[in-house]
């Protein structure tokens, strides 16, 4: 939801409605955004591509902490080789050799992990951004497209918070209320922006 100052939106209202005839030049519209974001055509594919690759990076997740288990086994296994007493003071030394090296494998391999783990995640939360705000977009454009046509001065968003969380319109008419038929426009559109060929570029390492 949007988070605006319930002052600044009293001050535009107010620097509209200032030396006018209220009814006659200014006319005013509420929506609420959040409705018509649930019910936009792209939403329930981009939510769908969102969700899979979430399943995607929980299942690499897995795949990683197998992987750093077998590696860290290698480290331990090493160590202890290089600490039994029944080998002779030499070999023990090149045990040591080997569980130093295999120490190192098991930090580089933490590394590229986080690396990996942590370029998927943002990946991920950049795909979410870029699709939210390409819908909310679209519907901004038909909530312009309507109030040109319809004559509107001013349409406001029902659902914006103010900055403590309130929401900022505490009442508005029904008479006023355009979500409807901002949902049937909406309810025309096709969910293209989640298509199942939008593949986001894999992380690299």
């Amino acid at each position: 939801m949007k988070k605006l100052s319930g002052s600044i939106l009293a001050a535009v209202v107010l620097a509209l409605s200032a030396g006018t005839g209220w009814s006659a030049e200014v006319k005013i519209a509420v929506v609420d955004m959040a409705r018509l974001v649930r019910s936009h055509a792209d939403t329930a594919p981009a939510d769908a591509m969102l969700e899979k690759q979430m399943n995607d990076f929980q299942d690499e997740q897995k795949e990683v902490e197998a992987d750093y288990d077998k590696v860290k086994k290698a480290f331990d296994d090493a160590r202890k080789e290089a600490t039994d007493k029944a080998l002779s003071e030499e070999a023990r030394e090149e045990k040591m050799q080997v569980a130093e090296k295999k120490l190192i494998a098991v930090r580089e391999f933490e590394r590229k992990s986080r690396e990996t783990l942590s370029a998927r995640q943002k990946q991920i939360t950049e795909d979410s951004l870029r699709l939210r705000k390409r819908i909310v977009g679209k519907i901004k454009e038909a909530i312009q497209d309507y109030a040109a046509k319809k004559g509107y001065t001013l349409v406001i968003d029902t659902a914006a918070q103010s900055v403590s969380g309130v929401e900022v319109i505490l009442y508005s008419s029904d008479k006023i209320d355009i979500t409807e038929d901002m949902l049937k426009i909406a309810s025309k559109g096709k969910g293209s922006d989640a298509k199942a060929s939008e593949k986001a570029p894999e992380a690299k390492e």
